[in-house]
């Protein structure tokens, strides 16, 4: 102690005044230009005892603001706080493989409460922080037009390009026509016209002056027809790309939903999981005698729930996934034997 001396009244008043104003964690001695901080049995027998449960409060709050091994509960209402011990760090060279599980672990407040260390927001791991951000990013970014129906659309627009591709419409009644034989006198089959496969043009124009019947020598109509074709592909390939896309987004976010359904519905889960615990127990009594233990239903639909969450967090790690890559390889098959054996257990 530093012996400054003052008188209880003064003391009081200091003491107040500093934990009204929340200043409780590092009270200092009130003498001018001493930093002794104040013992905490001197602040316990000074002040009331409501006055010494809100330093508490204080208190604790500020040891675990100044502690980034300890973080508080996001969830509104709730008062308690997580300690995060410590991880073992990546000992591999490379991190072609790494798989950043452990960048943003997801914990528990111990009320069931789960959330990611990292930005305290829902829990996602594997996802790091940016690739969920990302993720929701996209999905606001989707339109609920531009998905309906995208599956057809996509196929649609993938038999769009295959006919401008190897086909050329009839002049006459624009329906695709494929060439299978070597002569460029065209037949619709659908409206019967007659036309000229290099150039579109009807077949009657085509006398001696431009080759004859068998050879077309028209560049500007030639290349007329070329240009206009080569932008209706171009068209079509920005279209086809655009619903390939929106396809692709859809694969994933459709089981993205899927899995967040299953876990609201397996949720509940845990309400009846007591009382079968009850039952199972009662039943067991009567034909084994003492106590068993029947916490292992408990215990597996909180695991149930635990891989349902990380499943449906997978999906938006395996979307941002550099395609075609050995990590999306593996990825995808530690994926596929969780699906497996989640599914396993939700079903016992």
């Amino acid at each position: 102690p530093c012996g400054h001396d003052f008188c209880r009244g003064c003391w009081e008043s200091f003491l107040n005044l500093k934990i009204q104003e929340g200043e409780a964690h590092n009270i200092f001695c009130p003498a001018y230009d001493c930093f002794q901080l104040v013992p905490v049995d001197i602040i316990e027998s000074v002040v009331s005892k409501e006055m010494d449960k809100r330093y508490l409060q204080f208190d604790i709050k500020a040891f675990v603001e100044n502690n980034p091994a300890i973080k508080w509960c996001p969830t509104p209402g709730c008062e308690r706080a997580v300690r995060l011990t410590k991880q073992g760090s990546n000992t591999s060279g490379s991190d072609t493989l790494s798989f950043p599980l452990l960048r943003a672990p997801a914990v528990d407040c111990g009320k069931g409460h789960l959330f990611c260390w990292e930005c305290l927001g829902e829990a996602h791991e594997p996802c790091d922080c940016q690739t969920w951000k990302n993720w929701l990013q996209k999905i606001t970014e989707m339109k609920p037009e531009e998905l309906v129906g995208v599956s057809e659309a996509y196929e649609d627009a993938a038999n769009c390009l295959w006919l401008l591709t190897n086909s050329k419409p009839c002049a006459n009644c624009k329906s695709p026509i494929q060439k299978n034989e070597g002569c460029n006198h065209m037949q619709c089959a659908k409206c019967k016209y007659d036309f000229c496969w290099i150039c579109l043009e009807e077949w009657k124009k085509h006398s001696s002056s431009t080759g004859g019947y068998y050879r077309c020598t028209r560049y500007e109509v030639i290349q007329h027809v070329e240009e206009q074709s080569k932008e209706m592909t171009v068209e079509a390939e920005k279209k086809h790309k655009r619903f390939q896309e929106l396809d692709r987004f859809m694969h994933y976010y459709t089981r993205f939903k899927n899995h967040e359904h299953s876990y609201q519905l397996e949720q509940r889960l845990l309400k009846t999981a007591k009382e079968k615990m009850e039952q199972l127990s009662r039943a067991l009594k009567e034909t084994e005698g003492g106590c068993p233990d029947t916490t292992f239903i408990e215990d597996a639909v909180h695991v149930l729930l635990k891989t349902r969450r990380i499943l449906k967090c997978s999906y938006p790690y395996g979307f941002f996934l550099e395609p075609k890559s050995t990590k999306k390889e593996i990825f995808e098959l530690m994926q596929t034997d969780l699906e497996m054996v989640t599914e396993d257990l939700a079903q016992k």
